[in-house]
């Protein structure tokens, strides 16, 4: 009676120890496959909010490192409209002021097709959309920055037509694209007034990386490619001295003008240069808190492993000896 009694105490022994040792193996394979330790309560020493301040922090840079790339994106595509204007002022100009001076109605005419099709070019890239959002309409992404090439020559043709010179036709251009009440910003323009949000690249610090199709510096621009545009749908045809007085003003104009569409590209460039190093901060800011992390969730793979390997050999010496017992108690059962 008492060799039955210490068996089964025995055996009571031994499953408790085997829930045990499966309990630890299980945990030990988890570290192995998993790689994190598998107690995080005795890893934190039952501390979790240092983890938990990590984990906030890196979810912070998350999103700011998401705004920032959006950032980036926008100034990135905007530099690109801007090298649209600084282009065509560089290439375009001097071809019109040289074919002014010479006289030369055959290449002026060439020159003015030239100016129509940059013309119809910077008003499409002024409609550039980055996402689904227009880059140049303020906060009105949903929509187009301005009506189209077209329907701002049909505007201007309308308005110059029986002009008698070169002088009247460009006033009346100018105050389209320039005047506060021209036709451009009471109509052409199909954008809002407001900016998008400038890019947070720090805690109350902010830069600006948006342009809207508004600027005096764009609008200066497409005056002066749309006087000759117009010299091209055949605007002053009948007097091809005030095409050539056209043409010459506009292509001065367009020089003149250069240096505010460069001043624009190298703030922007300046902007997106603040932005990318933002970004490498975030991004230098969350590798060292993952390393942190790291060093309190992740579990050491050699260490892991040998507990594994050394729990398993446990494992497989309990089970021998269960078998062995349970064996023996039958026999003195059936005795």
């Amino acid at each position: 009676m008492i060799t039955r009694l210490s068996d089964l105490a025995s055996g009571l022994m031994l499953q408790g120890q085997g829930a045990r040792m499966k309990a630890a193996f299980a945990a030990a394979g988890s570290a192995v496959s998993s790689g994190l330790k598998p107690d995080l309560a005795a890893a934190t020493g039952g501390d979790y909010r240092n983890l938990f301040s990590i984990d906030n922090e890196l979810s912070r840079i998350e999103s700011r490192t998401a705004s920032l790339t959006l950032s980036l994106g926008r100034a990135e595509a905007t530099g690109r409209v801007l090298e649209h204007f600084r282009e065509a002022g560089d290439t375009q100009a001097p071809q019109l002021v040289a074919a002014a001076e010479r006289g030369d109605m055959a290449s002026l005419r060439i020159e003015a097709g030239n100016s129509l099709l940059q013309f119809q070019s910077a008003v499409a890239a002024l409609n550039t959309t980055l996402g689904g959002r227009t880059l140049l309409a303020g906060t009105a992404t949903d929509r187009p920055a301005t009506i189209s090439a077209d329907q701002m020559l049909q505007q201007l043709e309308a308005l110059t037509a029986g002009a008698p010179d070169a002088a009247t036709v460009q006033t009346l251009v100018e105050d389209y694209f320039l005047s506060p009440a021209g036709g451009y910003v009471t109509g052409a323009y199909q954008g809002a007034t407001a900016d998008v949000p400038q890019a947070a690249i720090a805690p109350g610090d902010q830069v600006k990386v948006q342009l809207r199709a508004d600027d005096p510096a764009i609008r200066q621009s497409l005056r002066d490619l749309a006087m000759v545009a117009l010299i091209a749908r055949g605007t002053l045809a009948a007097s091809p001295d005030e095409q050539r007085n056209l043409v010459s003003a506009a292509g001065t104009g367009m020089l003149a003008g250069q240096a505010a569409i460069v001043t624009l590209r190298s703030d922007l460039g300046h902007a997106e240069e603040r932005v990318a190093d933002a970004i490498s901060s975030q991004a230098a800011e969350k590798s060292a808190l993952n390393i942190t992390r790291n060093g309190i969730v992740v579990a050491d793979p050699y260490e892991a492993a040998a507990e594994f390997q050394a729990l398993e050999g446990q494992l497989q010496s309990h089970y021998l000896v269960t078998s062995r017992l349970s064996q023996m108690s039958l026999m003195q059962f059936l005795r």
